[in-house]
């Protein structure tokens, strides 16, 4: 029998979010796997999707709020039943979610690496210190694009027999289970996903968007998750005179997979990802993709997404045009493909490769 554990330390830090679902989409996997014994030891916890997860024995708490001191209290009351229940469990290989404990474990530990955005982008010292210990201390390192592999080769000194890739998953729930609506017939909307500060490029893409009396005259944007907008963006699309173009929403998996199920394109102006996940989930969704023809994106994209240069209104305005305007027949195999792509990306795929992983250790 193989003993698996995975810490807590995503599970303090996310309400939401991809890491702390990849974490559970593995659990999951794993329990359907002979002779693995997997234990996600997070005793008191923030987490949704943890908290959505049948038989598991932490508690989730439904509040984030810094009143009182409870996220504090949260955290060193979670750490210290964390330490012994792991001690208990005594796992042959602990997983480490996040890079917050950089100590050398008494176990075999694994981490993964997302992104090296902290890095390319010299953001936040004191946590790309504590990232480097975690990593140079780790038995084995996954990384979940070939890109972010090369990334990380570049800037931290790590044999590269001790690196795999192994790339996420797409949720079953993204795969429609009856009719896919035919490019032809979906609204004519613009779907932006997730977070909009900074390298993420949200600025760029509605300024092109602005500058297209075309794209302005036939579309709306839907801009889904990331917050309410601040105030620079407010002023921004309202200076861009765009006000009537934006839609704002926001909501769980099920409310942007209908969104994605009916609105002809996504577009993931990002200037650098780890990996992309958004881009295999609107393909799943016959949802036709833009994206960068940076980093991780065209790994991820393959042949079934559609490119710009991020760094480029013109080529980000011209391209939007171009497919979506002046040549707006996508072939019914397009989207077909794209669907058919987005299948080869499971969790359970991702799941069997990180046990190889484990038992290697």
């Amino acid at each position: 029998m193989l003993k698996v554990a995975f810490d807590n330390q995503i599970f303090l830090e996310q309400r939401f979010g991809g890491i702390s679902r990849y974490f559970c989409e593995m659990y999951v996997e794993l329990k359907e796997k002979p002779n693995i014994d997997s234990n996600i030891i997070a005793p008191l916890h923030f987490n949704k999707h943890l908290r959505d997860l049948k038989e598991n024995r932490n508690y989730y708490i439904p509040t984030t709020t810094n009143k009182f001191n409870i996220n504090r209290l949260v955290n060193k009351f979670s750490n210290q039943i964390s330490e012994s229940r792991l001690r208990k469990f005594n796992p042959d290989v602990l997983h480490k979610t996040f890079f917050y404990k950089p100590q050398k474990a008494q176990f075999k530990t694994v981490i993964t690496v997302y992104d090296m955005v902290h890095e390319k982008f010299n953001q936040n010292l004191e946590f790309i210190e504590s990232k480097k210990i975690s990593v140079i201390n780790a038995d084995h390192i996954i990384c979940i694009s070939e890109s972010t592999k090369i990334d990380l080769l570049k800037y931290y000194e790590i044999e590269e027999q001790k690196v795999s890739v192994v790339p996420f998953g797409v949720g079953k729930n993204f795969f429609s289970d009856s009719y896919v609506i035919p490019t032809y017939q979906r609204n004519s909307e613009l779907v932006f996903v997730g977070r909009r500060n900074g390298y993420k490029n949200f600025a760029q893409f509605i300024k092109a968007f602005a500058g297209s009396i075309k794209l302005r005259k036939n579309f709306r944007i839907i801009v889904f998750g990331g917050g309410e907008f601040n105030e620079f963006e407010k002023k921004l699309i309202k200076d861009l005179g765009i006000e009537s173009n934006i839609i704002k929403k926001d909501g769980s998996d099920k409310v942007l997979k209908k969104i994605l199920s009916n609105s002809v394109a996504m577009v993931y102006p990002s200037k650098y990802e780890g990996f992309g996940l958004p881009i295999l989930e609107a393909m799943a969704l016959g949802s036709i993709v833009f994206t960068s023809n940076t980093s991780s994106m065209p790994e991820v994209g393959g042949d079934h997404a559609l490119y710009f240069d991020p760094n480029s209104i013109n080529s980000i305005q011209s391209t939007l045009e171009d497919r979506l305007v002046t040549n707006s027949n996508f072939s019914q195999d397009f989207q077909d493909n794209g669907i058919l792509w987005a299948q080869k990306f499971s969790w359970e795929d991702c799941a069997s490769q990180t046990l190889r992983i484990y038992q290697s250790l």
